[in-house]
Formats: C-alpha cells, structure tokens, sequence
C-alpha cells in the first residue's frame, strides 16, 4: 500500500510471496548502463519551470515527482512507477 496526505492507496503491483533477495555492490560501470540518465545528472536544481528538471536532481526520467505527474521512463502515474536509477559523476 502507498500512503498519500493520510489516504491509504491500493498498489497495482502484483502480488506474490518472495522466496529470496540478494544484495551486492554494483560496479561504476554497471551503474552507468543501468541509469535512465544519459548523460548524468548535472544541475543541482530541482526544478524548471514548476517541473523536475532534465538532468537536474528530481529528473522526470526517475520518476514523477508529484501526484499530478507522468514518469517519462515507464509512463507510470506517481502511484504505478517504481522509480529508475541515476547516477551523479563524481
């Protein structure tokens, strides 16, 4: 379930038993490939415009950032997407 403003929100995602996770470290490399971001985020303002900025910190490509918002990865709505991965160059 999703919490929004005191609401409880069913979530679409499937539901199932999880039989077992696994953690490790990703390389440099395989961040980069698996970032949504190409190139990187490079501004650290949030904003442009009253929305995420492109490669800005809250990109929309990570995801949507408020209710009223599409991802622009996957399409999902602020309760459907999952989130995407990014990266910051160091």
């Amino acid at each position: 379930m999703v919490y929004l403003s005191s609401q409880i929100v069913d979530s679409m995602a499937p539901r199932g038993k999880v039989s077992r996770i696994q953690f490790r470290i990703l390389s440099p490399d395989e961040i980069r490939q698996m970032s949504v971001t190409n190139p990187p985020i490079e501004y650290s303002d949030l904003c442009e415009e009253g929305k995420g900025k492109i490669q800005g910190l809250i990109d929309p490509r990570q995801g949507p950032s408020d209710q009223n918002s599409k991802c622009l990865t996957c399409t999902g709505s602020y309760i459907e997407c999952p989130g995407h991965l990014d990266h910051i160059e160091c």
